[in-house]
């Protein structure tokens, strides 16, 4: 019922789509896009993200022909979790804190270098190639944008006679 104005993404990396494997998307993937393009129509994108790392992506190719197939149109987006590339170590090393593992164990759950703040250059780049998707980006940017009305502030009522009522007088005694 409440619907109306939500803008929904498919979660890129982080969603139901990671079911999917090599060029094949599941029943269960294919299941959620129908339902939510039925549900929410022009307000759902599918995502793309473009980590570098092979283990933190999907198969694009698979994804494309998906959100070709729905009629759905594709966002870029990038999983950030540090500011810069420079920030991969430490973030690394704060997870291993969270989780009380060691940063040298080779089993224990990783990010990708590339999960920085890239700036609109960079995305650029990476999506030259999809410019609808950085297109997108920018539509829901907008469509995001609401600046409140300014309102003056609502103070009490500073009424000065009834104060006189309520001040203490005091004397000055010498002692």
């Amino acid at each position: 019922k409440l619907k109306e104005g939500l803008i929904i993404l498919s979660g890129g990396n982080n969603s139901i789509l990671t079911h999917s494997t090599g060029t094949m998307i599941t029943k269960q993937s294919k299941q959620f896009v129908s339902d939510f393009k039925r549900e929410f129509n022009d307000n759902f994108y599918i995502e793309i993200q473009r980590l570098g790392d092979l283990d933190y992506r999907l198969n694009e190719d698979a994804v494309l022909n998906l959100a070709h197939d729905h009629q759905i149109p594709l966002v870029a987006t990038n999983d950030a979790y540090f500011e810069g590339p420079e920030h991969f170590e430490a973030h690394d090393a704060l997870m291993c804190i969270e989780k009380k593992l060691y940063v040298s164990q080779a089993d224990r759950p990783r990010l990708s270098k590339d999960h920085y703040f890239k700036s609109q250059n960079e995305m650029h780049d990476l999506f030259k190639d999809l410019p609808e998707a950085l297109n997108n980006t920018i539509e829901i940017a907008q469509r995001c944008f609401h600046r409140p009305k300014i309102k003056a502030p609502i103070l009490p009522i500073y009424d000065e006679d009834q104060n006189k009522e309520h001040k203490v007088e005091h004397e000055v005694v010498e002692l």
